[in-house]
């Protein structure tokens, strides 16, 4: 990608406004953000320590195996798929939990593609199922937004990338599959609004009723800007969150601790028109 100005650099949505920009040092960071951290994490600008723990780590597994609050992640696991580029982390976790709906359902997943097999003299379908961003988008979700904007092949006028789907435009997307789902934007942090967070986690995590899919600032753990992904557990002890982080050029799935990916989702989208937050998504289908 070509950067025209030192005033503006755009790069999968993350903005920096710097008039003596240093462009070394923003290709060595920017390279840096998008390959595999290997536990290299930064310091939390929220809590000032480093907030993030890889789930494979020894503690890491150390809290799956001791917390009580783990159900969706036996419900989701099994279907994880990464984002297919840096701007697809939002289809990236609705596959996701798409896919656990549909097996909560009993309803095979969609057609991808079929080739007839003969045996004998009779000729019998090969089905290729699965839920992912080759059918995640149609025409009725292009209407929300288009495709192309996504898989970065739509630029804006001076050629840079401006973001990929917002929450409301991500939820409405999923009502075009036939699934509900519940809007928070988290517009201020409080510990009142935390408590209740946490609770909402813990209820949703061993319910078979909602899955959770989070839409936060990913900056404090590393360069680039906001992120989705679902989550998948809770520990107590360590007050923090396990998420199937679908970027997975950059990271393992990690655990989060709570607060701070809380004040992640207090922060605005890359256009400041509305705050990220998170969607309560009900595993009922139409």
């Amino acid at each position: 990608m070509k950067f025209k100005t030192a005033k503006t650099l755009a790069v999968a949505g993350f903005l920096v406004a710097n008039a003596s920009f240093n462009f070394a040092f923003a290709n060595e960071t920017i390279t840096k953000s998008m390959t595999f951290h290997y536990n290299d994490y930064p310091v939390s600008a929220y809590s000032k320590q480093v907030a993030v723990t890889n789930w494979n780590s020894k503690e890491g597994i150390e809290r799956l195996e001791r917390t009580t609050y783990k159900g969706d992640f036996y419900r989701l696991a099994h279907h994880f798929k990464p984002q297919i580029n840096p701007a697809a982390c939002g289809q990236g976790a609705a596959t996701v939990v798409l896919s656990g709906i549909y097996e909560l359902n009993k309803k095979p997943f969609p057609v991808i593609e079929e080739w007839p097999i003969a045996i004998g003299d009779k000729k019998y379908p090969l089905q290729y199922r699965l839920i992912n961003e080759t059918n995640f988008f149609n025409e009725a979700t292009d209407k929300i937004l288009d495709r192309r904007t996504i898989s970065m092949k739509i630029t804006k006028k001076d050629g840079s990338f401006g973001g990929g789907i917002d929450i409301d435009e991500l939820q409405a997307m999923l009502k075009v599959h036939g699934v509900k789902s519940k809007l928070v934007n988290v517009d201020t942090y409080s510990d009142a609004k935390l408590s209740d967070f946490r609770k909402l986690v813990k209820e949703v995590v061993n319910s078979d009723k909602e899955f959770l899919i989070l839409n936060y600032d990913h900056s404090y753990k590393s360069l680039m800007g906001g992120h989705f992904s679902p989550v998948a557990a809770y520990d107590e002890k360590s007050d923090s969150v396990l998420i199937l982080d679908v970027a997975a050029h950059r990271n393992p799935w990690i655990w989060i601790n709570l607060s701070d990916v809380y004040h992640a989702m207090n922060t605005k989208n890359y256009a400041q028109t509305a705050y990220r937050g998170y969607l309560v998504v009900s595993t009922k289908l139409k």
